[in-house]
């Protein structure tokens, strides 16, 4: 109990909202990418140390803990519901992308690491663990051929930047390495509609929308390199019927073509494809929108062709919060925080309302990635304050989901406020259990519906593998719970208060 309770009460503010429903959503990040910087025993030196240098062994013993039952069951645990879930290129097609020498010879050892099919069991177990705990996963194409923006996580060996910036690392921008990127999603989506996922759907009789979020084409490119304006005349064709683009570092281009290819190949439209921008782009892509039709990609009257599409983009502030100016033990520290995360975030959010807010265009946004890290010099009570006033502005935004990066547990190291049970310990060490701050209503209301089936589950001494009846007879109760609980906390005041009435300490 006191674990469940633990998490349960610190980790529902990094709750996800959803317009309709609240929905729990984190990445499950350094699995098939794996980053430097999470991998338990790479040297300080990041220069030193690139994936290639894992054997295929090591591949296999770094998956079956990051793509375990464990770590899924401990997800649901947390309330998760949705799982970003990065991969590069190479986990689904053996090319060979345009590079520099150096960063080529890294690539190509990668390659033979593990080949795509041997890959394929983990990604399946990666859904069939999904299904097991009722999420769904956002595939995300973490890293593209060449590079798209030259950082350790598309792939490349992390350099300082006095060597070479990120920018020129960027080598996507080749008409080859678009031709392989265009390959690879479609792979993917083989994978997804006529490969492994599609049989496993079939065998349970569920459609793919019961455990694939969305498909994500693109993550972070560099925006010094790739522009959403500025066309080139020079023609490029990338090996479709016709299919041409006129700048190689014009990404919307390279987006339309993506999505045409992959509702070609048969990824229902019901599933989203998932684009990417900088806040700070959104408003160039949105005059871009108004101005040219064709890329309307999420109007109503372009459904039939594109299908749902969504944009993801990711907001990083830290160090720039300056929460740790306040004290915490001060009158009135709570408004103090949370003033100075609006105006941390707001700029950013103001840019993603403004690009949601054309309802002609039926443009919807997922923040991909947000931390908690680096933003409250340490102290759990702010931490908590500062996931529920930027879980807060993100809903009031318009955004339709956001992943906290990123979910720990087996396979990464320590990496402090970057992973989510951290951030919940850390909660819950400082607060002695108690939920810090004003929560409101419904987030107490959705610690009740945890906390409850947290209990059922913990109780029960039969493995979850083998008790789906049981698991949903528990969520009937819990419902049942849920509606009777949210009812008599609608008549209490104060987070510890209400605890204390439903019997928690």
């Amino acid at each position: 109990m006191e674990r469940a309770t633990k998490i349960l009460r610190a980790g529902v503010n990094m709750c996800v909202h959803d317009k309709a429903k609240p929905k729990g959503a984190a990445n499950l990040g350094s699995a098939f990418v794996v980053e430097d910087w999470l991998r338990q025993g790479a040297p300080s030196n990041r220069k030193e140390w690139h994936m290639s240098l894992m054997t295929a062994q090591d591949m296999e013993d770094h998956l079956s803990l990051r793509i375990s039952r464990q770590i899924f069951m401990e997800m649901h645990s947390y309330g998760i519901e949705l799982v970003r879930l990065p991969v590069g290129y190479w986990n689904f097609n053996q090319c060979s992308p345009n590079l520099p020498d150096a960063d080529a010879e890294d690539m190509s050892r990668l390659q033979s690491v593990m080949s795509p099919g041997q890959y394929m069991p983990h990604i399946v177990r990666a859904f069939q663990l999904a299904h097991e705990f009722d999420m769904q996963i956002l595939l995300d194409l973490h890293c593209l051929p060449g590079s798209q923006n030259g950082e350790m996580h598309s792939g490349l060996r992390q350099l300082p930047e006095e060597e070479q910036t990120h920018s020129e690392r960027s080598y996507f921008d080749t008409a080859h390495n678009w031709k392989l990127g265009l390959q690879t999603l479609e792979k993917i989506t083989d994978f997804l509609v006529e490969g492994g996922i599609r049989d496993f759907c079939d065998e349970l009789r569920i459609p793919l929308k019961k455990v694939l979020y969305g498909v994500q084409v693109i993550n972070e490119p560099n925006m010094d390199k790739f522009r959403p304006v500025d066309h080139t005349e020079t023609e490029y064709d990338l090996g479709g019927s016709g299919e041409q683009a006129q700048d190689l570092t014009d990404l919307m281009q390279f987006y339309e073509v993506a999505i045409l290819r992959m509702r070609k190949k048969g990824l229902p439209l019901d599933i989203p494809i998932v684009l990417f921008a900088w806040c700070s782009e959104f408003p160039v892509y949105l005059e871009r929108m108004k101005n040219e039709e064709r890329y309307r990609f999420g109007a109503s009257e372009k459904y039939a062709v594109f299908g749902q599409v969504i944009w993801d983009t990711h907001i990083y502030h830290m160090g720039s919060t300056n929460v740790d100016e306040v004290d915490e033990n001060q009158e009135g520290c709570f408004g103090d925080v949370v003033q100075k995360i609006r105006d941390a975030y707001q700029n950013d959010v103001d840019q993603m309302q403004q690009f949601v807010t054309v309802e002609e265009l039926g443009n919807r946004v997922i923040v991909g990635e947000w931390t908690l890290a680096g933003v409250a010099d340490g102290s759990g009570r702010k931490l908590a304050w500062v996931a529920e006033a930027v879980a807060g502005m993100f809903a009031d935004a318009g955004a339709t989901a956001h992943f906290l990066w990123t979910f720990g547990g087996p396979g990464v190291k320590n990496a402090g406020c970057w992973l989510m049970q951290n951030v919940a310990a850390k909660i819950w060490d400082d607060t002695r259990g108690e939920i810090p701050g004003p929560i409101v209503l419904r987030e107490q209301a959705e610690v009740f519906k945890h906390l409850f089936a947290w209990d059922m589950r913990a109780d029960s001494s039969l493995a979850a593998a083998d008790t789906e009846s049981a698991s949903k007879w528990h969520r009937r109760i819990v419902d049942m719970l849920f509606v009777t609980v949210a009812k008599v906390i609608s008549l209490l005041h104060g987070t510890h208060y209400a605890l204390r009435q439903a019997g928690v300490r």
